[in-house]
């Protein structure tokens, strides 16, 4: 659902953006998996309770097509290390400041993965975003009607993206 311009493995300005391990950077509560990471699925996307840094969990999406990101308030809020990259667009209406930040974990019941590489953008044009459109009985894209139950603004605190996809 995001189009930041950005890709973890991308360079941006001639210089890689984030780059995340792949191995030993996943730990499982029990065994080799984790068999039930809770989620609600409202408005047709994930949402997952996450915390990052030993924070206390926060509102994250799931997308298999995104990098991971942490909006740059919760970022600033939980102290992390930033790097400029540079303007990125395709978040709600013009540019927007994008960052890297690297070191991060983030654990959800069961799992944790630890020296992740973040994209930092603010994500209040992804919360609006989610609140405007809905997926109808039919698959269709559609704008929502005043009032409409679900479609209700949701607080986005970051996207969980494809390098935890990948790993199961």
């Amino acid at each position: 659902i995001l189009m930041t311009g950005f890709d973890l493995d991308t360079n941006v300005h001639g210089q890689q953006v984030v780059s995340n391990a792949l191995a030993s950077d996943i730990r499982f509560e029990s065994g080799d998996s984790a068999l039930k990471i809770p989620f609600e699925l409202y408005n047709n996307h994930i949402y997952l309770k996450v915390s990052v840094n030993g924070s206390k969990p926060l509102s994250f999406i799931f997308d298999t097509g995104a990098p991971h990101i942490i909006d740059s308030k919760q970022a600033k809020a939980l102290g992390l290390k930033l790097k400029f990259l540079g303007q990125s667009d395709g978040i709600g209406e013009g540019t927007v400041d994008a960052y890297s930040s690297k070191g991060i974990s983030f654990n959800l019941p069961g799992v944790s993965l630890s020296g992740q590489g973040v994209v930092v953008l603010p994500l209040d044009g992804v919360s609006v975003c989610t609140g405007e459109v809905v997926v109808d009985e039919r698959g269709n894209l559609r704008k929502c009607e005043p009032n409409e139950q679900r479609c209700q603004r949701r607080v986005i605190d970051g996207v969980l993206g494809h390098d935890f996809f990948k790993r199961f």
